[in-house]
This record gives C-alpha cells, structure tokens and sequence, in this order.
C-alpha cells in the first residue's frame, strides 16, 4: 500500500482536478471551476538528456575554501571541469580563489549573496541576492555568470522566475554528496 504526502501546490492541484472529476460526475454547471489561471509549478533542471557519458559536477562555495586546493588539483589531474556556485560573501572574502577557479577554465555559477532562505523573500529581495553577487563577479572577473543555484536548494515560482527574468537558469543537483 502506497501512502502519498501532497503539499502546497501539489495538494491545490490535486483538489482542483477532484473538483473538476466530481462536476462531471454530478453534470453541474455549478461545480465547474475555472482552472485556465490554475498556478503552474516552475521547476528548477535537476538534469539534461545526454548521449554520452559526461556527468556535470558542480560545487557551492558558501562558507570557507579549506577543500578547494585539492578540489582543483583534482580536476586538473583528470583534465575536468565544473561549476563553481559562489555566493557574494564567499567572493568578498577570497577573491584570488575565485579568480584561480576562473583561470583553471570552471563555469562560475551564481550562489546568492547571503545565502538566505531564498524561497522565504520577496521578489525584490531576491533579485537583490542575485545582482549583489552578479556585481561582484563581475567586478572581479569581467563576466556575466547565466546559472544560479538558490541556497539550501529551496525555490518556489518566485524563485524561478525571478531567477529568469534576469537571464538566470536555475540549476539544482540530481546527486547530493551530503546525504
């Protein structure tokens, strides 16, 4: 037996499809519910279609840089590259670390600024978190970063779409290292 948790969006979806079900059954006009404006859930790429046996590894870089030395030497002892998800306090705080990730040729990835629960702000302090850190590397390295990884992994709709109308695709893990 099969136990199913349904949340947030999940469950209003679930509902309105058992309303739909239950007006057709009963063929009331008056059960009938506009569904057309229904919230679509915007989802992050966990994972892209490949032919090849290539995998994408990437590594958040939030709190301090003691495993990157070995984690650079280990990419360039097997000819690898990665991203690299910065947050703007990771590159106030070690920004010749960030400039040798950049020359060793690594993607730089957009981690936020603060590492805040992003999912928990608002619109505008979202694409805050963003530009803080867009800016910073920008200023340090001449470039334009175009992936973002919200922190704690957490998005919501806001997240997403915010995230795009910056020029940002946002981008999670399929595999966690940590669990």
């Amino acid at each position: 037996m099969k136990i199913y948790v349904l949340k947030g969006s999940d469950l209003l979806r679930y509902f309105l499809i058992f309303l739909i079900t239950v007006s057709a059954l009963v063929g009331s006009k008056d059960y009938i519910i506009e569904v057309s404006n229904a919230v679509r859930r915007e989802l992050p790429v966990y994972c892209v279609e490949r032919n090849d046996k290539n995998i994408a590894l990437t590594f958040d870089n939030a709190w301090d840089n003691k495993e990157l030395p070995v984690i650079l030497d280990t990419l360039k002892k097997h000819d690898a590259k990665a991203t690299f998800y910065v947050t703007g306090g990771w590159v106030d705080r070690y920004p010749e670390d960030l400039k040798k990730i950049y020359d060793a040729g690594h993607q730089i990835g957009n981690h936020s600024n603060e590492h805040p629960h992003i999912g928990k702000l608002s619109k505008s302090q979202i694409k805050d978190e963003i530009m803080e850190c867009h800016h910073k590397v920008k200023e340090l390295l001449g470039i334009d970063m175009v992936v973002f990884r919200p922190p704690y992994g957490e998005y919501n709709n806001t997240v997403i779409n915010t995230s795009r109308e910056l020029g940002y695709e946002v981008i999670q893990w399929s595999v966690d290292t940590l669990t």
